[in-house]
């Protein structure tokens, strides 16, 4: 009799924790049915209600999802509001217009995740949520919360690789994992993540440039070189294009492939014509190919892009005085002249750099001449205590002093 009432007890039990089991995986359902609807505070609200039913890592799971992926407004990740979407909304549309930071919940991502682990330590998805939620800290908010951005690489890696570890695997963690690893300068991880995000998804061009700049931080240029053409077949905006195109470069750069470089750089330049990365390269390696008449031309399209900044001129100045070819911008910095003669911030930056370029190849009179005429002009748009005057001043000094 006994032995019949134990049997009969552990049946009981038995059918308890499977009732259990399921009713948790129910409540989760449906928290996810609410949620795939748009209907994020109800499914907040509804895991609340329900929260005895629910297993625990299940519940710090949904929780952290909920509120890393589908809040309206956060506080650094500490508090959040939620809202049920209107037909036709979307999250965009609320986080742009929503500022009423009434009805906030308060919930510790982290804390949970890691209350659930003690619990439940092999649960690898406990891990790649914890990962989630220091990825997002690192990009949203980097150290407002009190970790370093070294101290959130290391707990994003951590919990990644843990979650790997405990047989969770997805292309989200892989493609966060192989990122985060190539910021701390871990090219071979990066590169073993990257690739197997690649299995999952072999279309997404971003991997593709990612791993390129991995394969090329480890000196693996051949390879590099194939997923960046890759990329380029697989973008469709100019502007993720154009910063393909110039790690391209930049890998042929590596490999002194000069025509390749210039390749890379013809087709950057076509295709994002306001950028001043080509335009400026271009200089560099028309200098190196001794295509002088290539380089002023491409000195002329990137001075034209900021015809005011000084450092426009500067850079134009560096690139030739490293091959000893300042003479060839003293006619260069005169025929830019004429049609800034009514813009005089631009027509005392060209003086101004004009009288600088006389002076490095030591023709002082002419110097003075261009300063004079620089300070003269700025004297028209800047104020008398423009440090642009005591610059200028100072160089009058130097080659008096000299003569």
């Amino acid at each position: 009799m006994k032995k019949k009432y134990l049997i009969m007890l552990l049946f009981t039990l038995i059918i308890q924790l499977n009732l259990s089991a399921a009713t948790s995986d129910e409540h989760i359902a449906e928290v996810n049915r609410l949620r795939d609807q748009g209907l994020y505070k109800s499914a907040w609200i509804y895991l609340h209600e329900h929260a005895e039913q629910i297993d625990f890592s299940r519940m710090m799971i949904s929780k952290t999802e909920l509120c890393i992926r589908y809040y309206a407004i956060t506080n650094l990740h500490q508090m959040f509001s939620f809202v049920d979407l209107a037909a036709g909304e979307t999250l965009n549309d609320v986080r742009k217009t929503r500022n009423s930071m009434e009805d906030m919940k308060l919930f510790d991502p982290a804390g949970g995740l890691l209350t659930a682990l003690e619990k439940d330590p092999e649960n690898g998805e406990l891990h790649y949520w914890l990962g989630e939620f220091y990825f997002d800290q690192l990009y949203l908010f980097g150290s407002e919360n009190g970790l370093s951005e070294e101290d959130l690489q290391y707990q994003i890696v951590k919990h990644y690789r843990a979650a790997l570890d405990k047989g969770w695997k997805d292309e989200i963690l892989l493609a966060n994992l192989a990122y985060t690893e190539l910021t701390i300068k871990e090219w071979s991880s990066s590169i073993l993540h990257f690739r197997k995000a690649l299995e999952i998804n072999p279309d997404n061009p971003a991997y593709h440039h990612n791993l390129a700049m991995a394969l090329m931080n480890d000196n693996q240029l051949v390879a590099a070189d194939g997923e960046i053409r890759k990329t380029l077949k697989l973008y469709k905006d100019d502007s993720y294009k154009a910063d393909s195109l110039f790690l391209g470069s930049t890998i042929a750069l590596m490999e002194d492939n000069s025509q390749e470089t210039l390749a890379y750089l013809l087709e950057g330049k076509k295709t994002a014509p306001e950028d001043y990365r080509f335009p400026e390269r271009l200089i560099q390696v028309n200098l190196v190919m001794n295509d002088r008449e290539a380089a002023l031309e491409n000195s002329r399209v990137f001075f034209e892009l900021y015809p005011a900044s000084p450092e426009s001129c500067q850079t134009i100045m560096n690139h030739f005085n490293a091959f000893d070819a300042l003479e060839e911008l003293l006619p260069f910095f005169e025929k830019l002249m004429p049609p800034y003669e009514k813009n005089p911030e631009v027509l005392g930056n060209l003086q101004y750099h004009l009288g600088v370029s006389y002076l490095m190849t030591d023709r002082k009179d002419l110097a003075l001449e261009q300063l004079n005429k620089a300070a003269n002009t700025f004297a028209t748009v800047f104020s008398k205590d423009h440090q642009i005057f005591s610059i200028i001043e100072n160089l009058k000094l130097k080659i008096e002093t000299q003569s």
